[in-house]
């Protein structure tokens, strides 16, 4: 007897746009407000040269994290070298879920019509670097090298007019090879869910946007976060790289605990390893 199939976001299949397959899930170490699938372009002639990648909406919202990415994709075409290219966006009038040889509908119509954005991009993940030395922690110059790629990207999309509020070592990547040019020069940006446009007026209260680990005091505060806060982001990235981890990393959810280690972050090993200059700018933003 058949049983039915797991509407699961690791079961997700089929076809977008008659051309494009979903061939398998990103692996995405932290959740995030979309699903995001390997695929194949289908067509003879198309695209072989870079990686394809889809990112649909997890619910039929008239706005969110899809429609953003759209925006500042649309804003930066052929501007930079630090984002994604755009392929295609649209609708997905419903999902197919697939599992061992057996493919169904999605069985929730109110479900149906979720944004996607195809984007193409061959780059590496700056969140495998680490995993790569047993101490789990990389070499002080590629910390830096690899922290002043990721302020010079945000840079860019600063010009563009957003800031970006959800760094972490899982959304930017080095496009290969990983050279210390491309390191330097071509890092890319791969996730806009939590971008905003920049500048804007200042709410009195702003629910928590980021990760527990890498967003600034002001995220946890509940304040409007500007460039400033994901400058201090890197900064956490690159702490973390040289030192191996970061004070508050055993704290897990602890929301409370977390924002009270990072205020004091600047009495604490991890940042007295960082450079000098480094020290200074924290101080500084």
């Amino acid at each position: 007897m058949f049983t039915a199939i797991e509407e699961i976001p690791h079961n997700v299949c089929g076809i977008i746009g008659n051309r494009y397959v979903i061939t398998a899930p990103v692996d995405e170490p932290i959740e995030k407000d979309f699903m995001k699938y390997h695929l194949h372009d289908e067509y003879p002639k198309g695209e072989k040269e870079q990686p394809l990648f889809a990112l649909i909406g997890r619910n039929t919202k008239p706005y969110g994290p899809i429609h953003m990415s759209i925006k500042v994709l649309e804003k930066v075409k052929d501007r930079s070298v630090h984002f994604p290219e755009i392929v295609k966006c649209g609708k997905i009038e419903k999902l197919y879920f697939g599992s061992e040889g057996e493919q169904e509908v999605e069985h929730d119509p109110e479900q149906g019509c979720r944004p996607y954005l195809i984007v193409k991009y061959d780059a590496t993940p700056i969140s495998v670097l680490p995993f790569l030395s047993p101490q789990r922690s990389v070499p002080p110059i590629l910390a830096l090298m690899i922290g002043l790629g990721c302020v010079r990207a945000l840079a860019a999309l600063n010009r563009a007019g957003f800031v970006h509020r959800f760094v972490t070592p899982f959304n930017f990547a080095i496009t290969n090879p990983p050279t210390k040019k491309n390191i330097l020069e071509k890092m890319i940006i791969t996730d806009f869910s939590a971008v905003l446009p920049w500048p804007c007026k200042p709410r009195v209260f702003v629910p928590f946007i980021g990760t527990y680990r890498y967003s600034s005091v002001r995220a946890h505060w509940g304040r409007e976060q500007g460039p400033s806060d994901d400058i201090i982001s890197v900064i956490y990235m690159v702490a973390e790289m040289l030192h191996g981890k970061l004070p508050w990393r055993s704290l897990s959810d602890n929301q409370d605990r977390i924002c009270y280690f990072k205020t004091y972050f600047y009495k604490t090993d991890a940042f007295k390893k960082l450079p000098r200059q480094l020290r200074q700018i924290y101080r500084l933003v």
